[in-house]
């Protein structure tokens, strides 16, 4: 059964992507930083001024099989002059499909809260379930609000190996 699967790879040649992207304006330019060969974080500049000003900045982890198993993302406060969390994503493999777990950051709690899950289930070779869930705090749980299916030809996009 094939498993979608975010790798150093993947996050390598999406930051190559962006960074080759032809735009008339070049209204962002990136940096990368690299640790052990791997991409551990991007930083996205706003270049529509006169000066590069910092916008995100996209840390991430990867688990002994060089998969991401989380993407945080930081924007940047200018008045403070420093990074605020703003919500990351946990990624867990399992041996039928891979989740995902986006969490938003509550400043009242200083810590990342529930917000939304997608799950990636491999139907067949040539297709990909995606079953959408929203966290209700009323009952402390995530409730499905939408499901669907990726045919082949938009695997792709998902910006992740098959394995």
């Amino acid at each position: 059964m094939e498993l979608i699967t975010i790798t150093a790879a993947t996050i390598m040649s999406l930051f190559t992507s962006i960074a080759g992207t032809s735009n008339s304006d070049n209204r962002f330019a990136y940096n990368a930083e690299m640790q052990d060969g791997k991409v551990s974080a991007i930083v996205t500049y706003d270049n529509s001024g006169k000066y590069l000003t910092a916008k995100t900045r996209k840390q991430y982890t990867y688990d002994d099989q060089d998969r991401v198993i989380r993407k945080e993302v930081m924007k940047w406060n200018s008045d403070k002059q420093e990074w605020e969390n703003y919500l990351c994503m946990d990624y867990t493999y399992n041996a039928g499909n891979t989740v995902l777990d986006m969490k938003v950051w509550k400043n009242s709690d200083s810590a990342y809260v529930q917000s939304q899950r997608m799950t990636y289930s491999s139907i067949s070779g040539n297709a990909t379930g995606v079953d959408c869930y929203t966290w209700n705090k009323s009952s402390n749980m995530y409730e499905l609000n939408d499901n669907y299916v990726l045919l082949s030809d938009y695997t792709a996009n998902l910006l992740a190996d098959m394995k």
